[in-house]
């Protein structure tokens, strides 16, 4: 008796792209898109970075702070915004033929002004002409 096996072995790169700045005001929430293609991807995560883009962090997504990121649903919410969750975001999925970060990073900036958005967007303006 002969016996063949078949290993279906899928690995290849993924493409993935996290998606544009995003700004939202205290208390609020906003969502960072990312797509991601590619054969088989098992895993999605996200990093955030400070604004000047250094300090890399991972997020832990636990469905309070952070919803989402992860394979069915990649794209990052943050809820309840406070001043330090701006920030730059990447996000990374992965397969079995490795790990493949974006090559982009979304900007989050939050308003704490509650006033109209045009003053909040000059102030936000000011705020990254100091960074």
């Amino acid at each position: 008796m002969h016996m063949q096996y078949v290993l279906n072995f899928f690995s290849g790169e993924l493409t993935v792209t996290t998606g544009g700045d995003v700004t939202g005001r205290v208390g609020g929430s906003v969502t960072v898109g990312c797509s991601v293609a590619g054969p088989e991807p098992n895993s999605v995560r996200w990093v955030k970075y400070k604004l000047d883009g250094s300090n890399p962090a991972n997020i832990i997504i636990h469905n309070t702070k952070y919803t989402g990121g992860n394979v069915p649903s990649p794209a990052l919410t943050i809820n309840s915004l406070v001043m330090s969750d701006a920030g730059q975001y990447q996000c990374t999925a992965s397969n079995s033929g490795g790990s493949y970060p974006s090559n982009n990073k979304a900007k989050v900036l939050v308003c704490k002004l509650n006033l109209t958005t045009s003053f909040c967007l000059i102030f936000i303006n000011c705020l990254l002409s100091v960074v």
